[in-house]
């Protein structure tokens, strides 16, 4: 929920809904969500105090595997930006708007 701040202050969620002309709400929502998520999970890794561990790993694993509502995306999209996430090099690594429709489905 953090990052849903991040994403007003920057003016992402702004500048995502004025797309609604031209990309379907349920896509808007699936590129806000998959991105939090792919951020938060980067916010786990580099943060030291988050303890993150191996179970935490598979626990995420898991939650990656399972297909989300319409607006939160498929398992698929989920377990791509995730891991993207968690390897990523910078947060950067984590903008869904640069990509096509496929990747946020």
């Amino acid at each position: 929920e953090f990052f849903h701040h991040v994403q007003v202050m920057s003016g992402i969620l702004t500048a995502g809904y004025q797309l609604s002309e031209v990309m379907n709400t349920k896509e808007i929502s699936r590129r806000i969500e998959l991105q939090t998520m792919c951020v938060a999970m980067r916010a786990l890794v580099v943060g030291k105090s988050t303890g993150f561990t191996r179970s935490d790993y598979l626990i995420a694993m898991d939650w990656f595997n399972m297909n989300q509502d319409s607006g939160h995306g498929t398992a698929a999209s989920n377990k791509f930006w995730g891991e993207r996430g968690l390897y990523a090099a910078k947060v950067g690594n984590c903008n869904t708007w640069v990509v096509g429709s496929g990747q946020v489905a």
